[in-house]
């Protein structure tokens, strides 16, 4: 992939203006992180990883361990039930970011799903990524410019001046910089020497035509895809995922899991 194939920094305030309106529902529910009004949801879990860096599914570490599998389950909850000392025995999930391997599996699926070859895709990628100081005054003009730097540097694609000083997409107290590239794309953080460099898969992303979106909150550790019912039924038949279906109003707050408390 180069950047011959489409890909280009876009104003994110433009580009993400359709999603501002519907995002509704208190702090952890679904609609609050993915767009509210499409016919279905699911919630893909970021797998954990064994001591030999496999991974493993919530589904295979509660029926070890101990606990409910349910849609709205969260693994500190069924962490705190585990035996002590369990937790050295793998890794948590990623937060806030998919393993690029089931990041994959979810956007062939979505890529078999669409019907339209032409149709290019939004990546949203938080700049919180490229640093840790608080997006505030001085200190976020100097985050700006480290996430400036980050894209020249963590990337093989090379942007101008004027593509990185695009408006950023701001969602609630989080900014985002969208990138439009062909769905081929995402196939490519997985590759070592693939375009998409050291840069995490993204914290959103959607169709130019808003058919679906995928959103991963940064604090969660699980990724949530809104859709017709079609696409939904088709990633929750995926033998390359955990998916569980979930509504608009179901919460994923951290004292959400109401069955393994």
């Amino acid at each position: 992939m180069t950047r011959g194939e489409r890909i280009r920094v876009e104003d994110g305030q433009r580009a993400g203006s359709w999603i501002v309106d519907r995002l509704t529902g208190s702090f952890g529910s679904v609609g609050s992180v993915v767009p509210n009004d499409y016919p279905a949801y699911c919630r893909i879990l970021h797998s954990a990883r064994s001591s030999e860096g496999e991974p493993l599914t919530w589904k295979h570490l509660v029926k070890e361990l101990g606990g409910v599998t349910h849609p709205l389950m969260q693994w500190d909850a069924l962490t705190n039930r585990w035996p002590s000392g369990s937790e050295q025995l793998f890794g948590p999930p990623l937060k806030g970011r998919m393993v690029p391997r089931e990041f994959a599996a979810l956007c062939r699926t979505i890529m078999a799903h669409e019907v339209d070859p032409a149709n290019e895709w939004r990546f949203a990628f938080w700049i919180g990524w490229a640093w840790s100081a608080p997006l505030r005054g001085s200190r976020r003009d100097k985050a700006m410019h480290l996430h400036q730097e980050a894209m020249a540097e963590e990337t093989s694609i090379r942007f101008s001046d004027g593509e990185l000083h695009l408006p950023l997409l701001e969602l609630d107290d989080r900014e985002y910089r969208v990138i439009v590239a062909p769905p081929q794309a995402s196939l490519e953080f997985s590759v070592s020497d693939g375009p998409w460099g050291a840069l995490s898969t993204p914290s959103m992303l959607w169709s130019s035509k808003h058919e679906w979106c995928v959103a991963t909150e940064v604090d969660f550790d699980s990724t949530l895809v809104g859709g017709p019912t079609s696409l939904i039924s088709e990633i929750l038949a995926s033998d390359e995922l955990e998916v569980w279906g979930v509504g608009p109003g179901d919460s994923l707050a951290s004292d959400g899991d109401l069955l393994n408390r």
